[in-house]
């Protein structure tokens, strides 16, 4: 067995992750950045990133309700959101896009957040974009509706894992083992058999396991 590392490798978690939710065929048309749904809060010495994606409990209704809302922010800009898994939400961008680099959910989790602004190309117009969204979010009633069902409010979106699908990955073994979406998307497009990490204790002959969560 073997560490599989994509993502400290700078694969487009993106791409390989849309390729899981939505197929290959989708995968290809754009560039993409993951604009997962955040709750951020405040406290005396800034603003904190204390949850993101499944951490949120995000069903189809907070799809249902939130995405309406910030649609029209992105289109503005050419982009497109949407989200076909709800703890998984993406913008669409052209495929020559410059993006800024953007720290990933397991760098910034517990941060506070302006330790990690989208710094490089565009980066002010992307600050902009979250602005806009966060100021939406905060006046949304759905938020209310969850405060309500004892949830934190959905009041950000993270941005991240940009890129365009690679054209292939290529592996010597033939089976993966993650409960990683990216890895699994990656192995997807390379043919592998993609195995859930507890089925690795059964496993038999050589195999891609990805470790980093067992560290």
């Amino acid at each position: 067995a073997r560490h599989f590392d994509l993502l400290t490798r700078g694969w487009p978690a993106a791409a390989l992750t849309r390729l899981l939710d939505a197929g290959e065929d989708d995968a290809r048309h754009g560039a993409w950045l993951r604009a997962d749904p955040a709750h951020i809060r405040p406290d005396i010495n800034g603003a904190r990133l204390l949850g993101i994606g499944r951490n949120l409990g995000i069903e189809q209704a907070d799809i249902d309700a939130l995405l309406p809302a910030l649609r029209p922010i992105f289109g503005d800009a050419g982009f497109l959101l949407d989200a076909p898994h709800p703890e998984r939400w993406y913008l669409r961008l052209p495929r020559e896009a410059r993006l800024p680099a953007f720290a990933a959910p397991d760098e910034a989790l517990g941060d506070d957040v302006f330790d990690h602004i989208p710094r490089g190309d565009d980066a002010r117009r992307w600050r902009a974009l979250e602005s806009e969204v966060q100021i939406t979010l905060h006046n949304h009633p759905h938020n209310a509706a969850r405060l309500a069902a004892g949830k934190v409010p959905v009041n950000a979106l993270w941005f991240w894992g940009g890129g365009v699908l690679p054209d292939a990955v290529s592996s010597l073994a033939p089976t993966v083992y993650s409960d990683d979406p990216a890895v699994l998307g990656a192995a997807r497009l390379s043919k592998l058999q993609a195995m859930p990490l507890p089925a690795f204790r059964d496993a038999e002959g050589d195999a891609l396991v990805d470790l980093r969560g067992q560290r």
